[in-house]
């Protein structure tokens, strides 16, 4: 199911690298016309082919299931039509709650439109369900869309959110995920996971079906916290540039440490690891912006350390190795 639509946020994501946005860039438009609801289709009850027959087959003995647990089916469908919820952690346990059991039943969140798939029949005439009871059916599968929507990208956005703190912990770990890595490595490996948190905020806000969800979820009462979340995960990302600035640091003083004979061999990959930390930074300051700010001396500091390095390269230095890494 694709996420139903949200309304844009009052902050678009600015691509990585950009300068911030100007003033009312990222104002929300109005969401469109809510399509009609589709009538309802009748099930062929001919199968054309082999294919056609075993697909009716398993369908006549999933409507069998439905038909014996007819009580269990409407008691999920008041629930998802009706429940309150008055916050996202409510949604989120609704959903849990009811997503299994939907499965359970043979009417998943994903499948069929619930007010179709029950429209089964009776051998002596008649349908196992009402009007009523099939007009539930469709308002309880609008809302589950809506609520699976929701969650989703909750979901989505506070998992980043919390990837980040465990990756910034593994790669600030002399036993962590960098140890076997060189500094100029880790901070590619950060740029690399700050490009993946961007495209998820990018991703939900620009989905064609945004706007168009978030109205949805407002009509039926699904509450959400989109707009939070991503700025909550804008502001997980400066650990990213404080992480990339301590290791940039740490070459700079293995440099100074260095014997002058060897410190113009050392010199291209401090240089390296300088520049990478500033470009990171740079870019973490430029994401998370407005919503956060960086230490103002992070991006000077960087600026000072390649100022004193770079003329050691230009008065000819190596190249860049790995094999000079220290410890930080």
């Amino acid at each position: 199911m694709v996420p139903p639509p949200l309304a844009p946020p009052p902050l678009a994501p600015p691509p990585i690298g950009a300068p911030p946005p100007p003033p009312g860039a990222g104002a929300p438009l109005p969401p469109p016309p809510l399509p009609a609801t589709p009538a309802r289709k009748a099930v062929p009850a001919t199968p054309k082919n082999a294919a056609d027959a075993m697909k009716l087959a398993l369908q006549r003995k999933a409507s069998k299931k439905l038909v014996d647990r007819k009580e269990d089916v409407l008691a999920l469908l008041s629930k998802l039509a009706d429940a309150a919820m008055p916050g996202v952690a409510a949604s989120v346990r609704l959903l849990e709650e009811t997503e299994a059991a939907a499965d359970e039943l043979l009417i998943p969140l994903q499948g069929d439109e619930w007010g179709e798939r029950l429209q089964i029949k009776k051998k002596g005439g008649g349908m196992h369900f009402d009007e009523a009871q099939l007009s539930l059916a469709s308002r309880a599968y609008a809302r589950a869309g809506s609520l699976h929507s929701a969650v989703t990208w909750h979901k989505q956005l506070t998992g980043r959110a919390a990837n980040i703190a465990s990756a910034v912990a593994s790669f600030g770990s002399k036993e962590g995920s960098g140890k076997e890595m060189s500094k100029a490595k880790v901070i590619s490996r950060l740029a690399e996971l700050l490009q993946a948190v961007a495209k998820t905020i990018a991703d939900i806000f620009g989905d064609a079906a945004f706007n168009a969800s978030l109205a949805e979820m407002s009509r039926h009462g699904v509450p959400q916290t989109l707009q939070v979340d991503a700025d909550a995960l804008r502001t997980a990302s400066l650990p990213f540039a404080q992480l990339a600035h301590k290791i940039a640091l740490a070459e700079l003083a293995g440099l100074r440490n260095e014997r002058q004979l060897t410190q113009k061999f050392r010199a291209p990959q401090t240089l390296a690891v300088l520049e990478a930390a500033q470009q990171l930074v740079h870019d973490v300051a430029h994401f998370a912006h407005p919503v956060a700010m960086l230490p103002a001396e992070l991006l000077p500091c960087l600026a000072e350390g390649i100022d004193e390095v770079r003329p050691m390269v230009d008065a000819g230095g190596g190249t860049a190795t790995d094999e000079l890494d220290d410890e930080i």
